[in-house]
């Protein structure tokens, strides 16, 4: 089966091993083979599993899902698996979709019409539940201080292929946020960039086993904005991007996430050496930083007032 030439979008899921997942996402895209033949170029790449995903794809293939699969003959960690995706990504757009995110029913569909008629740097695939909006932004410091961590999260970033190349990835292989520059680099090369809401997007069973693993302060503070800094210094955008991102990370993650690593020290799957020494270094000099944080304090003490008085 020839593979689309000249698809809208390329679709790579990087894996290694969840046969199962790849099983129920292949299984959902033969809803919508139609669109695998002209719309949608869809490339697997094998990470040199212990499971059989060849004969899986195989299986697809022979259903009538056009598809490329291609195992790495060693596993090549998940930023080179990431790397070798966003190489073989063509057409206008591109979306590594993690093994284990498989899109609801009728998704892509939809997806396909919105993009065909929308020429954008960067589409963010925001899963605020009951949400029906799509939102242009002009404004970097704006568009990338809402989407904020959400830009990590591989899944919800479909980006132009046409920014490919125009960054060197290897230079962020240690920072567990290889998939981010591209995304950036996606999102200064046009005026436009787009905030999509149209609520639940991925089935709800997802492989949360896998999350966690590394530091939250070194990942998501100290390297996310060190990465930011490089388009700084090379003059994509001004420094109001980044400490917009800072400010707008500061409320939504910094704070919930450290009440819960601080909650469940002996429990959770992140490290967090040295967080209190990588948050002040980023937020020791900004007050408001010290407002944000004594009005978190201030809402969950009241919260657990309020929870005490209702058992009573």
């Amino acid at each position: 089966m020839k593979s689309v030439d000249t698809p809208l979008l390329t679709i790579c899921i990087p894996i290694y091993n969840r046969l199962e997942y790849l099983d129920r996402m292949l299984d959902r895209f033969l809803e919508d083979k139609d669109l695998f033949q002209e719309k949608i170029y869809l490339f697997i790449s094998d990470n040199c599993s212990a499971q059989d995903l060849e004969s899986c794809c195989l299986k697809y293939k022979e259903l009538g899902l056009n598809l490329d699969y291609s195992r790495n003959s060693s596993n090549l960690g998940a930023d080179g698996n990431f790397l070798k995706c966003f190489k073989q990504a063509k057409g206008q757009y591109g979306w590594l979709l993690g093994s284990d995110d498989i899109p609801v029913k009728g998704f892509l569909s939809k997806l396909v019409e919105f993009l065909s008629h929308n020429d954008c740097g960067l589409v963010y695939l925001d899963m605020e539940p009951n949400c029906s909006e799509i939102k242009h932004y002009t404004d970097k410091a704006v568009f990338f201080s809402t989407i904020n961590l959400g830009i990590t999260f591989m899944s919800s970033n479909i980006f132009r292929t046409q920014s490919v190349g125009h960054i060197e990835l290897e230079p962020f292989h240690s920072t567990y946020l290889i998939q981010v520059p591209q995304y950036i680099e996606a999102g200064c090369m046009k005026d436009d960039n787009i905030i999509v809401k149209w609520g639940q997007i991925f089935e709800k069973d997802t492989d949360a086993a896998n999350n966690g693993g590394y530091n939250f302060y070194q990942v998501f503070v100290e390297n996310l904005f060190s990465i930011y800094q490089v388009f700084i210094d090379n003059r994509k955008f001004g420094k109001n991007v980044l400490n917009a991102v800072k400010k707008a990370e500061f409320r939504a993650f910094i704070l919930p996430y450290s009440e819960h690593i601080l909650r469940n020290l002996k429990t959770t799957k992140f490290k967090y050496q040295n967080g209190f020494k990588i948050t002040f270094k980023h937020y020791g000099f900004h007050l408001y930083a010290y407002c944000d944080l004594f009005l978190y304090v201030k809402k969950r003490i009241c919260e657990a007032v309020a929870r005490k008085f209702k058992k009573n």
